[in-house]
């Protein structure tokens, strides 16, 4: 089994991948014209099935990037015993 950190990583990058791709396929779509609202075409297929996913809030990167922040920074020696913070949170 993989480390949190590192199974985040994975998933940011995989994330990131995504999203480019959705991009490359969109710009192959406009390419074709008219042929492009065929849905019987291979692309169109591919770009009915890739759009969702590229929407979808488990593939936001910033949320999981987020997520990868607040793990590595859980894991940095002393960041949870910390006396300089208030109950909030706040610096006194």
């Amino acid at each position: 089994m993989l480390p949190i950190d590192e199974a985040l990583l994975y998933r940011a990058e995989l994330t990131g991948n995504l999203r480019r791709i959705v991009l490359l396929v969109d710009e192959m779509l406009l390419q074709l014209g008219g042929r492009g609202i065929q849905r019987d075409r291979p692309l169109t297929q591919l770009w009915l099935d890739l759009s969702p996913a590229g929407a979808h809030v488990g593939n936001d990167p910033a949320a999981i990037l987020a997520q990868l922040a607040g793990e590595l920074l859980n894991a940095w020696p002393g960041a949870s015993d910390r006396t300089d913070m208030d109950p909030e949170g706040l610096p006194e």
